[in-house]
C-alpha cells in the first residue's frame, strides 16, 4: 500500500504545491508519484531547511525527476509552504526508509542530522552526502559522515580535513566536484587598490549557544562595522539565517543594523542590512561587494570563488594554545588553511585598521587566494562544478 503523503496533484504533468491531504487524495497521490517517478531524493531531518534550495537548482539542471522528503508531518507542513519542490513525508506508522518511492536511486543529504540514520536504513539507494557548505568548522569532519556511500567534496581541503581530525574514511568515497553554487558569482575585474570606494560585505556566522563552539564574530561586529563606516566604506551586512535562539546574538545584530541605518541616514550611502540583505540572493550580494569579512564558515570558501579580498575573524580565543609562542594570526592559519588566503582579524581588534588597509589596498594575498581556490574548490569554475555535479547525478541515477 502507499506509505507516502505527497504535496501536490498532477498539474501540467508536474507535481505542484500542496492542496489537500493524503486521506482525501490517496489514489491521485499514488498516481502522481508514479507519473513523476523521482530517481533523486533529498531527505531532510534538520531544522533550518534553507539548506535544500542550495542544491535543488543544480539537481534540476540534471533534468532528472526529484523529490524532497520531510522527516515528519510537522516539518512537511512548514517546508511545503516555503519550498517550490515536490515534497513527501512518511505516512504514520511507517519507517523513514519506507518513505522513498520505489523509483529513487540516489539520495542527497544536505545536512548531517543524527536522525538521517532512519533514512540511511533504506537499502538499494545510493546515499550521498553533499552538505551545505565548505567549512573548517569541527562538524565538517565528523566521523558520522562516514556512514554515507559517497561524499561529494568541493576540493582536496575537505578530504584532508577528515585526516587532520583523525577520521579515517576510504579515499574511494570522496569525489571532488567544486562548488556548483558559485556558478553565478562574478570574479574580481580589477585589483582592489584601483577601486575608488570598495563596498565591503560583513557576513558573520551564527553564534553557537555553546561558548566553546561559538565561532561567530557577531559580538565584535559593531566595532568592525564602525571601523568600516569611519573609513567611508559602503557596508553590506548579512546575518546568518540560523542562530535566532541566541538572545545576546540577536541583540548584537540589532545594534549593528541600527548603526548602519544611522550612517545611511546621515551620509546617504547605499548600505544594505536587515531583511533586504536577507532577501537578496547570495550571488547578488557577492557580486555587488568588493571584499568580505566573515568567520570560520562555509561562506568564506564560497567567496573564495570570486577571488576578491577576504578577511576572517579569529573570534574564538579558546582554540588558541597559550603555550604556543606563535601569534594569534599564525595559530589561526595553522588550524584553518583557508586563513592562509585571508586577512586575519584578531579578537582584540588592535590591528583591525592595519588589516583593513592591507586588504583594501596593496592586497598582498592575491596570489594566495588563487592557490587556496585550487585547494578548497578544486580549481573548478562554477560552470565546471555544475557540469561535474550534473554528470555525477546522471551517471548515478540516469
Amino acid at each position: 500500500c502507499m506509505v507516502l503523503v505527497l504535496v501536490g496533484l498532477v498539474v501540467g504533468g508536474a507535481l505542484a504545491r500542496p492542496v489537500s491531504s493524503y486521506a482525501k487524495n490517496r489514489r491521485q497521490i499514488r498516481h502522481a508519484i508514479a507519473a513523476h517517478a523521482p530517481v533523486i531524493a533529498l531527505p531532510y531531518a534538520g531544522h533550518v531547511f534553507f539548506h535544500i534550495p542550495m542544491w535543488t537548482p543544480y539537481v534540476q539542471r540534471s533534468e532528472l525527476p526529484y523529490v524532497v522528503i520531510a522527516s515528519n508531518h510537522a516539518r512537511f507542513k512548514t517546508m511545503s509552504t516555503s519550498l517550490d519542490d515536490p515534497i513527501l513525508a512518511p505516512a504514520k506508522n511507517t519507517t523513514w526508509g519506507q518513505s522513498f518511492p520505489a523509483s529513487v536511486k540516489v539520495a542527497l543529504y544536505v545536512h548531517n542530522a543524527g536522525r538521517n540514520d532512519r533514512f540511511l536504513a533504506r537499502s538499494g539507494v545510493l546515499h550521498v552526502f553533499v552538505g551545505h557548505g565548505e567549512s573548517d568548522k569541527p562538524g565538517s569532519a565528523s566521523v558520522s559522515i562516514d556512514r554515507y556511500d559517497v561524499i561529494l567534496s568541493a576540493g582536496q581541503a575537505n578530504i584532508d580535513r577528515f585526516a587532520a581530525a583523525g577520521v579515517d574514511i576510504e579515499a574511494k568515497k570522496f569525489q571532488i566536484i567544486g562548488r556548483p553554487q558559485s556558478v553565478d558569482f562574478s570574479t574580481a575585474s580589477q585589483p582592489i587598490s584601483t577601486v575608488s570606494s570598495p563596498v565591503v560585505l560583513y557576513a558573520p556566522t551564527w553564534p553557537h549557544k555553546e561558548v566553546d563552539k561559538n565561532l561567530s564574530s557577531v559580538f565584535l561586529g559593531e566595532s568592525i562595522v564602525k571601523a568600516l563606516l569611519e573609513r567611508g566604506h559602503t557596508v553590506m551586512f548579512r546575518r546568518h539565517p540560523a542562530g535566532r535562539f541566541n538572545d545576546e546574538g540577536e541583540a548584537a545584530i540589532e545594534r549593528i543594523d541600527a548603526l548602519i541605518a544611522c550612517d545611511a541616514a546621515a551620509t546617504g550611502r547605499s548600505h544594505l542590512w536587515g531583511d533586504q540583505a536577507m532577501e537578496m540572493p547570495l550571488a547578488a550580494i557577492f557580486n555587488a561587494s568588493d571584499a568580505m569579512i566573515t568567520d570560520v564558515s562555509g561562506i568564506a570558501a564560497d567567496y573564495l570563488a570570486t577571488l576578491k579580498p577576504l578577511a576572517m575573524v579569529a573570534a574564538q580565543p579558546t582554540e588558541l594554545d597559550p603555550v604556543d609562542t606563535a601569534s594569534v594570526t599564525e595559530q589561526f592559519r595553522a588550524r584553518h588553511a583557508l586563513g592562509r588566503a585571508a586577512y586575519v582579524i584578531e579578537p582584540d581588534l588592535e590591528s583591525l585598521d592595519t588589516t583593513l588597509t592591507q586588504m583594501l589596498g596593496a592586497d598582498p594575498l592575491e596570489t594566495a587566494r588563487t592557490e587556496q581556490h585550487r585547494y578548497y574548490l578544486g580549481g573548478l569554475t562554477g560552470t565546471e562544478s555544475v557540469a561535474a555535479f550534473v554528470h555525477f547525478l546522471q551517471r548515478s541515477a540516469g
